[in-house]
């Protein structure tokens, strides 16, 4: 999951399955979801999907946008600060 947030975050549209829960994450994200299937013809649909995208510059470009957008609600800033806000709930609203 860490390296498709990654990829996001730097505009890099990612291809991924719908294996895991990925598929659920990414699903609103701009990322293509390739659902899973038998092996081979996962891999064909897979292969198809990607070049697909890659003859389709405009639909690349709208969904670098959308996945960095994303990608930005997972800020170390926006999580640090999730993470202290729910810390200090726990210890009963004492500034850590």
């Amino acid at each position: 999951g860490v390296a498709v947030l990654e990829a996001c975050a730097a505009g890099v549209v990612p291809v991924i399955t719908d294996m895991d829960a990925l598929g659920e994450i990414y699903a609103d994200s701009g990322a293509v979801v390739v659902p899973r299937g038998e092996s081979r013809r996962w891999t064909d649909n897979y292969l198809e999907t990607v070049f697909k995208l890659m003859e389709n510059p405009d639909e690349i470009k709208a969904r670098s946008e959308r996945v960095r957008e994303f990608a930005q609600q997972y800020s170390w800033q926006i999580v640090a600060k999730q993470w202290d806000e729910m810390l200090q709930r726990r210890q009963g609203g004492k500034k850590l």
